[in-house]
């Protein structure tokens, strides 16, 4: 069986020079987990804000139409 544990840390940096230094931060504290799990690695990626009010859906809306999706009208 293969598995695969997340763990998630959000961070707020003010820059990238802050980003970099806290980056620098979370690799000095896995490097435990190297040792026992060589597989492991950091990947940083950039989380967007939601401006309020305007929330994003990945759900097809009721109206759009489906490609490929359902019976064909006659």
């Amino acid at each position: 069986m293969a598995l695969r544990a997340v763990i998630t840390v959000d961070i707020d940096a003010v820059d990238f020079i802050e980003a970099a230094e806290q980056q620098a931060d979370l690799l000095k504290v896995i490097e435990p987990l190297k040792q026992e799990f060589p597989g492991t690695h950091l990947k940083i990626i950039e989380r967007r804000s939601r401006r309020a009010g305007l929330g994003v859906s990945s759900a097809p809306q009721a109206d759009a139409p489906q490609s490929g999706s359902g019976p064909n009208p006659s």
